[in-house]
């Protein structure tokens, strides 16, 4: 996984691409809240296009607990397009 610009400077198209099959992204979020114990909702935006688009699976580590999830990026229809995944995610 790569951060990039797909796009120009002056529109820039910034995000994590891999073209590797099987390449693992891992970040961390601070789920914290100051109100104490709860779930929070994480969400997590990707592209969905026509072609050269793949699969990815969703899970939390090292401390937190969500029923993760998997995003399908492709589409038929013709247009490259932001959708966005919610996750509950334990604290």
């Amino acid at each position: 996984w790569q951060w990039v610009n797909e796009g120009t400077m002056t529109k820039p198209k910034w995000g994590y691409v891999s073209n590797t099959p099987g390449a693992t992204l891992r970040f961390a979020i601070n789920t914290l809240r100051p109100s104490g114990a709860g779930e929070v909702i994480v969400t997590l935006e990707h592209l969905r296009s026509y072609e050269n688009m793949g699969r990815a699976a969703v899970a939390c580590v090292s401390g937190c607990a969500c029923d993760g999830a998997e995003i399908d990026a492709h589409h038929e229809l013709r247009v490259s397009q932001a959708y966005q995944v919610a996750l509950g995610v334990s604290q």
